[in-house]
Parts: C-alpha cells; sequence; structure tokens
C-alpha cells in the first residue's frame, strides 16, 4: 500500500475503498476501474460533483464502472 501520509483524507480514502473492492472481487490487481468507482461513490467528493456539474448521470456511469470491474480478472 501507498504511503497515505501523502494524500488528502477523500483520495487516501478512495485508494483504501478501490483495494478492498479489488479483494471482495478477488481481481488480481487494483485497477484504475476499482478507483473511479470508488471515487464516484464519494458522494461528497469533488468527482460526483463536477459530473453532476456536467451533467452526466453517475448511477449509469458507476453501473458501466462495475460491468468493467466484473470483467477483470479474478484470482480463486
Amino acid at each position: 500500500m501507498p504511503n497515505f501520509n501523502i494524500y488528502t483524507t477523500k483520495a487516501s480514502e478512495a485508494v483504501q475503498a478501490a483495494h478492498d473492492m479489488a479483494l471482495a472481487n478477488k481481481n488480481s490487481n487494483m485497477d484504475t476501474y476499482h478507483l473511479l468507482y470508488a471515487m464516484l461513490e464519494q458522494e461528497d467528493g469533488y468527482i460526483p460533483m463536477i459530473l453532476n456539474k456536467l451533467e452526466i448521470n453517475i448511477k449509469d456511469l458507476k453501473m458501466k464502472v462495475k460491468e468493467k470491474i466484473n470483467q477483470l480478472s479474478s484470482v480463486s
């Protein structure tokens, strides 16, 4: 795991959530899709705020990102 002392609180939370998601899905690596999904989950974070201003449907985006995560290789 990276040195969390160099990250903001929200960034640390996103990296940890992405890591946890990769483990829960038994993915062989933590991918950018995990990180994106974790940031989309942060309702009070900057990413959802920006996407809302751009009128991007976050629910649909999360569903598409989750589909990509489900396609990643996993270990048994």
